[in-house]
């Protein structure tokens, strides 16, 4: 179990570039997916009751620390391509 920062960061590329699951990299760590699911599932259902943002939530801020636009939002619905 475990692993270093490089595996984690080539963990969340190769997601990102759909060239591997969030099950297959959790498996790979010797952890069941959905067990693993269960657990995220019921720590964000306690952070959000506690209505705490934490700043390793990715449905609220960003990977620098910043919040995330919300659909319906003003700001997510002004994105325009230039």
């Amino acid at each position: 179990m475990g692993g270093s920062l490089q595996d984690a960061l080539a963990d969340i590329y190769a997601i990102r570039a759909g060239i591997k699951t969030w099950q297959e990299c959790v498996s790979e760590r010797g952890r069941n997916p959905t067990d693993v699911m269960a657990e995220l599932i019921a720590f964000n259902t306690m952070i959000d009751a506690g209505k705490l943002v934490l700043d390793s939530d990715p449905r609220k801020t960003s990977r620098a620390g910043l919040t995330q636009a919300r659909s319906g939002s003003p700001i997510a619905g002004n994105a325009t391509a230039r």
